[in-house]
């Protein structure tokens, strides 16, 4: 078992999502950053669908009663197992009684902790993810609190402590993957009503400055800035939704929709902020600034393929170490 003692912000289990119900009106819901929950898992040598904790806004406090493997990637938090300093985007051993916490992040907002074979809650509508809008999944469809008592399961054979990879590495996860690289602007592809925009006011999108609202969540991202206008007002009917989708409503900053989106929406859409860079998105903390910059297919494509071959060559890195 593990014992939550302390959780000062939104933490929940999540997997890497709720798929093929949005015909129920239902949400993907998942991980925020789902590049990070897979490698924490691929640490620990669990299936990559295997549903961990996602911990917004620290601190966080928790009491493992078994030995156990677990591993924390993410926003680079601070954590502590007793008196040690373990660095992040590592797995570690723990020893039952030992307590773990974690101290606000130095940069980025999410941090994911993962356990060896899982945090076990039951499968609801495939997934274990928490929907905290129709309050189901995860630990009773609700974020975490003092008290709450999680099934984990013991480690018979612990794995060797390991950093996520050699420097090199280590450094292209903590910056430009799965954390916050503010010099590097939100790609997106250009959508339906990006067109009627016209030439200056794409540009102002594009060179503005946009402020993370307070006023965010899992759902979506408001931005803050110099508000962009339709020359004429656009009306539409309400059409299915994701996430990544750029929205301006009428009063001209735009929202880009998260995890815990609805199905459905009626703003116009200007795009969609391709995966590799929502994620960098969605570790933003308020108050921070974003930028946009179009992009084609195939420079989408390009940042995936980047992302895979990362993703390989930490998983060869991590067949030679535990070999």
């Amino acid at each position: 078992m593990m014992e939550i003692l302390q959780s000062g912000g939104l933490t929940t289990v999540q997997d890497i999502g709720r798929r093929g119900q949005a015909r129920l009106g239902i949400s993907r819901a998942g991980a925020l950053d789902r590049l990070a929950l897979r490698v924490g898992n691929r640490l620990l040598g669990n299936p990559p669908e295997t549903a961990g904790l996602e911990i917004l806004l620290p601190p966080f406090r928790a009491r493992f009663e078994v030995d156990t493997d677990i591993a924390v990637t993410g926003a680079g938090a601070r954590l502590h197992a007793g008196r040690k300093r373990l660095p992040p985007w590592s797995r570690v051993k723990l020893a039952a009684g030992e307590e773990l916490r974690l101290e606000a992040p130095m940069r980025g907002q999410a941090v994911y902790l993962c356990v060896r074979f899982g945090i076990s809650v039951p499968t609801v509508l495939g997934s274990r993810s928490t929907d905290l809008k129709f309050a189901f999944g995860g630990y009773e469809g609700r974020p975490l609190s003092r008290g709450d008592r999680l099934d984990v399961q013991a480690s018979s054979r612990p794995l060797l402590a390991c950093a996520v990879a050699p420097p090199e590495m280590q450094e292209l996860a903590a910056s430009d993957l799965p954390a916050t690289n503010l010099a590097t602007p939100l790609r997106f592809l250009p959508s339906m009503e990006w067109s009627h925009l016209g030439t200056e006011r794409q540009h102002m999108l594009t060179t503005s400055k946009w402020r993370v609202s307070r006023q965010s969540n899992r759902i979506g991202f408001r931005l803050e800035g110099d508000p962009i206008l339709f020359e004429r007002p656009i009306e539409m009917l309400s059409y299915g939704v994701l996430p990544g989708l750029i929205q301006l409503p009428p009063a001209g900053e735009p929202i880009v929709l998260l995890s815990d989106a609805q199905t459905v929406g009626g703003y116009p859409r200007l795009g969609v902020v391709i995966e590799q860079d929502l994620r960098r998105l969605a570790q933003t903390p308020a108050g921070q600034d974003v930028r946009f910059q179009p992009c084609t297919l195939a420079e989408a494509a390009e940042a995936e393929e980047k992302e895979q071959r990362w993703f390989a060559e930490l998983c060869r890195w991590l067949e030679v170490f535990d070999s």
